[in-house]
């Protein structure tokens, strides 16, 4: 009789080791609403000792909130459903609560229930504090795609709002300056574009810069003469060089490609950002550009590129400094000699993007070189002569001979100048003020080309392009139409083109680019 109930005993035992060892919170409850037995992890994690925990009801214990759903679950939990699982609230003897996840089970008599209780409470801060942060990141980048869509709206409003009245002072200014002007009407009408031209350069860097940050700038993948590039880079500064007696000079080695593949414009835009800065900062002696041939793979050609002056120089702790945005070695340099400071950065980013480098050597007092390379691809030979072909079947004269005209433009000034440049050619022309009255006069009279603004009241020109497209639709006509637009964000000639347009144009119109847009959109296709 003695050996079964020391077995027994053994046993009771055997089972309190083994239920004190349980992390969780283990339990036996009866159906009075009692707990019967709990181990030591309830005191380690809510604080009450065995003997509390035990004369206080379940209820007791459980957020009121949480009462009606655990009696729920609890009440789930019968015949055919013998485990159920549920999450509540348990008070501590602090008065906090703690987050329980439980699996309970009921004895085979139903008269006693057994339950394991994970505490979950750190985990669901952890949760919860990790959906905040996705939460508040999702806001942050909501607010900053709102910012940022606000920006490029602002810019391309503020492009559109200041290239309109530029295009009437370039325009008017160049028309002035084509006719019998006296020494000092001459001097000062140049003045006058030379300050419009530095306030377009000004916009410009501002929308490249704007361009760069959203990673929407465009490059240019087309045949070229690096030597011609870089000789009109010069002649276009060659007169602000001329202003201050300084020479300016290009060297060549003889091993540089006469024609490569990339974008000459943001190659030029490089070059005239740095031989620019050395005619600004350079009040004697001489800017000298020099290009060599670095490098080559299998379909491409390295340039190296270096821009020299004899002008102020650059501390060595500022070498760097100069390619921030809005940064100016000595911050006296804006007042001294103006600028935005964007020109560098705007530089070394395109300089980046064209698969290069940047760099400067500068000492103060003697003057600076900076350095660039870009990686160019190699023109097949195949399409050099399918250039040179074309480019002996389109002669330059082809605009020769009297055109007509229709330019459709609300500003009046610009209609003014656009008129002007074409009737210099002895070009006809009509004019109409909205995209409505174009069609009407489409319908009326025949024209050999268009030039449409964009922005208009009543019909604009995209909508007013469509239209003309529509009417065109199985009569074999195609008139051309050429978009004369302030807007010059990324996008906009994909618009334009999208429309049914030609040819694209961006204010202020100069002559030189209106005929060669002009010629380009009127060549049909072979």
């Amino acid at each position: 009789m003695l050996a079964p109930v020391l077995r027994a005993s053994e046993a009771i035992r055997d089972f309190e080791l083994f239920f004190n060892l349980i992390p969780e919170l283990a339990c036996i409850a009866s159906t009075d609403g009692y707990f019967k037995k709990v181990n030591e992890a309830w005191e380690k994690t809510l604080g009450y000792t065995v003997e509390e925990v035990l004369r206080t009801p379940m209820l007791n214990f459980i957020h009121p909130e949480d009462v009606e759903r655990t009696k729920k679950e609890a009440a789930r939990q019968g015949p055919g459903h013998r485990t159920a699982h549920f999450i509540n609230r348990y008070r501590c003897k602090d008065g906090s609560y703690r987050i329980l996840e439980w699996t309970t089970t009921f004895h085979r008599d139903e008269s006693t229930r057994f339950g394991v209780a994970r505490d979950i409470t750190e985990q669901r801060r952890s949760e919860e504090s990790l959906r905040r942060g996705k939460a508040a990141l999702e806001e942050a980048k909501d607010t900053a795609e709102r910012a940022n869509r606000a920006k490029s709206e602002f810019l391309a409003n503020m492009s559109h709002e200041i290239r309109t009245p530029m295009n009437g002072v370039i325009g008017l200014t160049d028309l002035v300056l084509d006719t019998q002007l006296t020494e000092d009407q001459r001097g000062y009408l140049e003045g006058v574009r030379n300050s419009a031209e530095a306030l377009l350069r000004i916009v410009n860097d501002i929308l490249d810069f704007s361009k760069i940050e959203a990673r929407k700038l465009e490059f240019e993948n087309i045949e070229f003469n690096p030597h011609r590039c870089v000789e009109s880079t010069l002649k276009l500064l060659g007169i602000r060089a001329a202003a201050k007696n300084l020479k300016l000079k290009c060297v060549f080695d003889s091993d540089v490609p006469p024609r490569v593949l990339g974008d000459p414009g943001r190659l030029q835009q490089i070059l005239i950002n740095l031989s620019g800065n050395a005619i600004k900062f350079t009040e004697h002696g001489e800017v000298t550009v020099t290009v060599e041939r670095t490098g080559e793979s299998d379909g491409g050609v390295e340039l190296h590129f270096s821009v020299s002056d004899t002008g102020i120089g650059i501390a060595p702790e500022k070498q760097q400094q100069v390619f921030n945005a809005f940064a100016q070695a000595d911050t006296s340099s804006t007042r001294n000699f103006g600028g935005t400071g964007l020109g560098l950065t705007i530089s070394s980013q395109l300089v980046e993007m064209m698969g290069g480098r940047i760099w400067l050597e500068s000492e103060v007092g003697r003057g600076s070189t900076f350095h660039f390379t870009v990686l160019l691809g190699r023109a097949p030979e195949a399409l050099v002569e399918a250039l040179e072909a074309v480019s002996l079947k389109r002669p330059a004269g082809s605009l020769a001979g009297r055109l007509r005209f229709l330019v459709v433009e609300d500003n009046a000034v610009n209609r003014l100048v656009a008129t002007k440049l074409l009737g210099k050619q002895s070009h006809e022309v009509r004019q109409a003020v909205t995209g409505r009255e174009a069609l009407a006069l489409l319908e009326r009279e025949s024209f050999d080309c268009v030039l449409m603004d964009v922005q208009m009241p009543e019909m604009d020109g995209f909508e007013a392009t469509r239209e003309i497209r529509k009417a065109e639709r199985g009569t074999g006509r195609h008139i051309p139409i050429v978009a004369m637009t302030a807007h010059a964000m990324a996008g906009d000639r994909e618009r334009c083109l999208a429309a049914g347009m030609d040819g694209y144009l961006t204010k202020p119109i100069r002559a030189k680019e209106l005929f060669a847009a002009i010629e380009q959109a009127m060549i049909e296709p072979s």
